[in-house]
Parts: C-alpha cells; structure tokens; sequence
C-alpha cells in the first residue's frame, strides 16, 4: 500500500480488516516501519470509514508494476 492519500480512516480499515475491531490508534506514512521488498499494488486509497476491508475503498490510483518508496502503515488498537 502507497501512501499517498494515507490517513487514520483509511488506516482504521486495515486494522479491522486485521481483526483488531477497535481500529487504528497510528496512521503512518514514508514507509515508517520499513522499505517495502514487494511491490505494493494499491496507491491513493479513499476509505469512508464504514468498509470492513481495504480492497472495498475507493481507489484513485492502483498499479501492479511500481515499486513505492513511501508505503503506508499502522499501528493497530487492542489485541488480536
């Protein structure tokens, strides 16, 4: 996941779609907790809140061939 476009509730998502129901307590961006080795394949992700998955969102911008520098990422709230 790229993070452009990145935020709490999009990252929120991610974290029940994880199994944590209590949602994100972080939204973190510039590949954080590290560089991607894969490629990430979604880029510009635009999630209302009430998905329950990421792949359910809006997309502005996806991709299977770039390499993304800047990946999202979250910590999540709760335990698994």
């Amino acid at each position: 996941m790229g993070d452009t476009g990145w935020n709490f509730v999009s990252a929120g998502v991610a974290c029940r779609q994880l199994g944590y129901p209590d949602g994100a307590s972080e939204s973190k961006g510039g590949s954080f907790f590290g560089t991607p080795y894969r490629y990430c394949v979604l880029n510009s992700v635009k999630c209302s809140g009430n998905e329950t998955r990421l792949d359910q969102c809006p997309l502005s911008q996806s991709t299977t061939s770039s390499w993304w520098v800047r990946a999202a990422g979250v910590r999540c709230k709760g335990t698994y």
